[in-house]
């Protein structure tokens, strides 16, 4: 079970979001992309999620290059034309393995609360996604400009769905997202 240890920010993932990260699930499995959002009444809303980067190699650096970085920059132009206008609120990283942030993750993520301190990261293992459980963790860092002596919390999450889908579970989603791609 998921016990969040901050209380102080509350993440609501749009389903459009959840799904772009199920599908780049099913293509790589290692992913990284950017988060999109807004702030609203101590709520961070992810309303769209970018994929950037993407492997069958776990072992490969998903370090950016400098055309990511360009295509970054007009994503995040065009997110502030939208209404409400929207920024990065943090970014994701999609793989198989625990959600402890290791090597590239920590610099990424200190670097992402640098500019924005409520930034975050999400880590999803398609493989912990069950029933009730979306198999991800949203993560940020605590004393995150001691680099040697952060802390990981773990913030409150939930899910929103865009209609009434009966009882569909998480596990159904993934599935879902399965014969998308293979169709």
């Amino acid at each position: 079970m998921y016990n969040p240890t901050s209380k102080e920010i509350k993440v609501v993932i749009s389903e459009e979001a959840y799904l772009t990260l199920l599908k780049n699930s099913k293509k790589f499995k290692l992913s990284t992309g950017n988060l999109a959002g807004f702030k609203k009444n101590n709520l961070i809303y992810v309303s769209k999620s970018k994929h950037f980067l993407g492997t069958d190699n776990i072992n490969q650096d998903l370090s950016f290059k400098d055309e990511h970085y360009i295509k970054l920059m007009n994503w995040e132009e065009e997110l502030f034309t939208k209404t409400p206008p929207l920024y990065v609120v943090g970014w994701y990283k999609i793989w198989h393995g625990e959600f402890i942030p290791r090597g590239y993750d920590i610099t990424t993520q200190m670097g992402k609360q640098g500019l924005n301190p409520e930034a975050f990261m999400i880590i999803l293992n398609p493989y912990e996604i069950k029933k009730a459980d979306p198999g991800l963790r949203i993560i940020r860092f605590k004393d995150f400009k001691n680099e040697t002596n952060f802390k990981v919390e773990y913030l409150e999450f939930k899910i929103q769905m865009i209609q009434e889908r009966g009882h569909r579970s998480f596990l159904d989603m993934l599935n879902d997202q399965t014969i998308q791609i293979k169709a």
